[in-house]
């Protein structure tokens, strides 16, 4: 029973995300992000728990810290770029004082396996974070407080610019659509 669960919540989460891998926003193009966006990616992450650590997430059903940013962004039809590295440099994103982190926030973090940028986690509220843990091996939640190993290595918080109109009406798919 408990094998059947698993197989069909492994097969729901690959064909969604190659869905969304197919349908997201270049990394030049901007969009508003809504509450309702959020919540979907907060509802989203939750389907990461436990998914094994793999370095470049190169096995399938495993994850490591910037490809679980790239799909929890790719559900609201944002294309990020591959390494924490190079999100942390994506223009479309603004830094934030720590003091200020919220849920949808992004969290970089320097020197934890090369020097620079190397770790991102993403903020599910102003003190838990999710993200692909090489030393747990698994996607885990974290209280992100100065108690926890990676506080001394936060690198910035960047939080996405609201950079288009929000008076334009926002764009409806299919799946939004109450029948």
């Amino acid at each position: 029973m408990w094998g059947t669960v698993v197989l069909i919540r492994k097969i729901s989460f690959l064909v969604l995300s190659f869905f969304l891998m197919n349908s997201s926003v270049r990394a030049n193009e901007s969009v508003w992000l809504w509450p309702e966006d959020y919540q979907q990616m907060l509802n989203y992450a939750g389907m990461f728990d436990d998914a094994s650590y793999s370095f470049g997430a190169r096995r399938p059903n495993s994850e490591d810290c910037s490809s679980l940013i790239q799909k929890l962004f790719s559900l609201v039809g944002i294309e990020m770029p591959r390494s924490s590295r190079e999100q942390a440099q994506d223009g479309r994103f603004e830094e934030i004082p720590l003091e200020q982190m919220r849920a949808g926030d992004l969290v970089f973090f320097r020197n934890t396996w090369r020097r620079g940028i190397s770790h991102v986690a993403f903020m599910l509220d102003e003190q838990t974070m999710i993200h692909s843990s090489p030393r747990s091996r698994s996607v885990a939640r974290s209280q992100l407080t100065s108690r926890h190993p990676l506080w001394r290595k936060i690198h910035s918080v960047r939080r996405w610019k609201q950079s288009v109109n929000p008076h334009y009406i926002r764009p409806r798919f299919s799946w939004d659509d109450k029948v």
